[in-house]
């Protein structure tokens, strides 16, 4: 007799009795896992047509923005000059130092060739980043060979901002190289 009480409740109609006990389910209304799977829609919106069918509609477009590319610094801008810098500034107007030798490699690049106080050649360059192979300038400092090219070889003002700072703009190097007064 338990057979047939299970035949039975398979062969009910879908509407009366669900696989959940207590719970009825609705004519229009299918079992988890039966019917058709509807497809991923793309960035997770999706429209109803005609036929009451879902689709996936494309995910909005990212706006670009009109903003021109500015250039950007290789550094952070320094505001204001540090004690240190200052007493470099100093030596550099003060100590016997001397150009050898200036090259222009391009509208944005000088190379010059010193000769510091005791006696020792080091190479300074002027371009996006200041470079100097000095043993001041490999510890991370600005050293005085690129505080004397600046202030006794191109001519910039002391209290320019642009001095004192580790990387500078292409308008930068611009206006140091053609004017000598900054």
């Amino acid at each position: 007799m338990a057979s047939t009480n299970s035949t039975q409740q398979r062969e009910q109609p879908v509407g009366t009795e669900s696989e959940t006990p207590g719970r009825e389910t609705s004519l229009n209304e299918q079992p988890a896992g039966t019917g058709p799977v509807e497809a991923p829609s793309i960035g997770g919106a999706t429209n109803e047509n005609n036929n009451g069918e879902r689709e996936a509609r494309p995910a909005k477009k990212k706006k670009k923005s009109k903003k021109s590319k500015a250039e950007k610094r290789l550094a952070r801008f320094k505001t204001c000059c540090s004690l240190l810098n200052r007493k470099r500034m100093i030596r550099a107007e003060q100590q016997r130092i001397y150009l050898i030798e200036r090259n222009k490699i391009n509208d944005l690049r000088e190379k010059f060739v010193i000769v510091g106080p005791a006696g020792n050649v080091y190479t300074v360059t002027i371009a996006h980043l200041p470079d100097c192979n000095c043993p001041d300038f490999m510890k991370g400092f600005l050293c005085k060979h690129i505080f004397f090219v600046y202030l006794k070889v191109l001519g910039v003002n002391r209290d320019s901002t642009l001095i004192y700072q580790k990387a500078l703009l292409s308008k930068e190097l611009r206006s140091i190289f053609t004017s000598n007064t900054v």
